[in-house]
């Protein structure tokens, strides 16, 4: 298992491995390996004898399980109105 000590406590570290990558969203690591396999979420990036999920890519996949095809987070929330636009004006 990796040390991330060296991190601040508020950084996260970016690449997660398999274990903590199937934390990270909330699944073991069998189910993990079926998403992956089906595509749900990204399959992780060799480096040397490692494979390392970025955890961005886990994120983004994790947001776009509930949506259709080029459908908006608010959308799927059944809204239809992102809450970002007011701050953003």
């Amino acid at each position: 298992m990796p040390r991330f000590d060296a991190l601040p406590p508020m950084l996260a570290p970016l690449g997660l491995g398999r274990s903590a990558a199937a934390q990270f969203i909330g699944v073991g690591e069998a189910t993990f390996d079926r998403m992956v396999q089906e595509g749900l979420m990204p399959k992780g990036k060799r480096v040397f004898r490692r494979v390392i999920w970025d955890r961005r890519d886990l994120a983004d996949a994790m947001a776009a399980l509930d949506r259709k095809p080029g459908q908006t987070a608010a959308r799927a929330a059944g809204t239809g109105i992102n809450p970002w636009d007011e701050l953003l004006k």
